[in-house]
């Protein structure tokens, strides 16, 4: 798709936090209908880069440019009424609202007397979703709803406030894969309705994959500004630490035969359930799975931290 004009552009912008440089002499051009990629390591500035746009922070220097012109983005209500969302990776839902409550929160709809016009929020809200393609009720309680759900409520609050600028803060982080390619349509599809969106990523096969054009950040500074077609995933990754890699990933060594730590039937009710598994010398061991499937409560199992009621914990074949 033809990319259009500048719709948002920064100028040397600077952000310090205590004295400390977060962000140094920023400038960014997003153009209309384009997907921006934004990556760098953690504490690069990504996303205080976006919370300036989005009206979270102020900077301390540099300026903001709207469709050409100079604004100062004070809050998020600023940001919404010059069509600029942002998607948190911590969503900002309310758990015991049900979906058009939480769409409209804060611009609620109301009726001629003044009161709350419930009847055309659910509409609209209905109307929104349908536009996502996703089969959510208007009135469920977003407490019992998927990431992957929540996350297409968010989505659908910026199209309500018929936002032009969609920033997405690490948007996979919560879903599985088949949920990360229903996100990519729907990505693809509100770029093809002229919606420009700025991705914040730390996957780069992701950035690579779904955007037009990839921002390194690294200590605060861009060092990279191009086209993903002239960039692979491994030069990506040398852009944000700054030094050449003979991979993204270092080569695996065999783990050997000695088993260093094992956990047996391990249980914490309503939380772990029938939990065992075997680290050996040398390896590493992953635990993957979505909030609340228990990585971190096992981990803190282990620590000792939570208290199990049965199961078995061994270092060096002695138990713990």
């Amino acid at each position: 798709m033809p990319m259009g004009e500048a719709i948002l552009r920064t100028e040397d912008l600077s952000k310090d936090f205590g004295g400390v440089a977060v962000l140094k002499d920023i400038n960014l051009e997003v153009r209309s209908g384009e997907i921006l990629g934004i990556i760098g390591e953690n504490g690069a500035g990504k996303s205080t880069l976006m919370k300036i746009v989005s009206g979270i922070y102020q900077p301390s220097s540099g300026k903001v440019f709207v469709d050409g012109k100079p604004v100062r983005i004070s809050d998020s209500i600023g940001a919404r009424r010059l069509g600029i969302s942002l998607v948190p990776q911590e969503f900002n839902l309310i758990r015991d609202l049900p979906v058009y409550n939480n769409v409209f929160l804060g611009s609620e709809l109301l009726t001629k007397a003044g009161l709350l016009d419930k009847a055309a929020m659910k509409a609209r809200t209905r109307e929104l979703l349908s536009r996502l393609g996703v089969s959510l009720d208007p009135e469920a309680p977003v407490e019992m709803m998927s990431s992957a759900e929540k996350q297409m409520v968010e989505i659908c609050k910026a199209l309500a406030f018929e936002s032009r600028i969609l920033i997405m803060d690490e948007p996979t982080t919560m879903l599985t894969k088949y949920e990360i390619e229903i996100l990519f349509a729907l990505v693809a599809e509100l770029r093809k309705s002229g919606m420009t969106v700025i991705y914040i990523s730390h996957k780069l096969k992701e950035v690579k994959h779904l955007c037009d054009r990839v921002l390194v950040l690294r200590d605060g500074a861009v060092v990279h500004d191009g086209p993903t077609s002239e960039i692979t995933a491994l030069e990506m990754a040398q852009k944000m630490v700054g030094r050449e890699l003979g991979s993204i990933f270092p080569p695996k060594n065999e783990p050997g035969d000695e088993v260093v730590f094992e956990v047996r039937s391990l249980k914490v009710p309503g939380v772990l359930e029938n939990i065992s598994f075997e680290l050996r010398k040398g390896e590493i061991l992953g635990l993957a799975g979505l909030v609340g499937a228990g990585r971190t409560e096992l981990a803190e199992t282990i620590l000792g931290l939570r208290k199990k009621s049965s199961g078995e914990m061994f270092k060096g074949g002695k138990p713990l």
